[in-house]
């Protein structure tokens, strides 16, 4: 009889371990919700578990774009934070000018011509002063180029749906702190 009770629980505790499955949940406290097979198939197919709906393309791109976009921002801002304190860098970030580790759009920088301009604006021997530490670019992207805070970035994004592509209309600056740049573009 225990034997018996003993495969039964076995054979219970198997078919649980075949029909739950984990999908991420960022929303709870342990970021991952405890669903069934058809709720994990249901996930891969794009249904949002969630809002119980399935999610268009260019929905599911949004979304995607703006929570690793703004992932970003918190992980060079923490980085950077970190790094600047615990090694006591002076030129960690421009106090000076009030500028924001975020992103930025430039006023004369399209997806067409940007390597030009950026290549025509900088001025290689003030990026190798030694007291300068990178306000080569300082100057070329936010006095020369115009930098402004971008506000809300999904007025930015651009879509293909039947290549299934995303990117931006136009070259998103993104200031990483530690006078450091990455450049987004189509």
């Amino acid at each position: 009889m225990k034997k018996i009770i003993l495969l039964i629980i076995l054979i219970f505790i198997a078919a649980l371990a075949f029909n739950i499955k984990t999908v991420p949940n960022y929303s709870n406290k342990y970021g991952f919700e405890i669903v069934t097979s058809i709720g994990y198939n249901k996930y891969q197919q794009g249904y949002c578990l969630s809002e119980n709906r399935i999610l268009p393309f260019k929905e599911k791109a949004t979304r995607a774009i703006l929570q690793f976009m703004d992932k970003k921002v918190v992980l060079h801002k923490k980085f950077t934070e970190f790094k600047c304190y615990k090694f006591g860098l002076s030129y960690c970030d421009y106090r000076d000018r009030k500028i924001e580790i975020g992103y930025y759009i430039l006023d004369e920088l399209t997806n067409e011509n940007w390597h030009d301009v950026i290549l025509s604006g900088f001025d290689p021997e003030y990026r190798l002063e030694a007291d300068n530490h990178g306000a080569g670019y300082r100057k070329l992207f936010f006095e020369d180029l115009n930098a402004t805070k971008v506000t809300n970035l999904e007025d930015y994004i651009a879509f293909d749906e039947d290549m299934r592509y995303a990117g931006f209309t136009r070259p998103i600056l993104q200031y990483i702190g530690d006078r450091d740049y990455f450049l987004y573009l189509d």
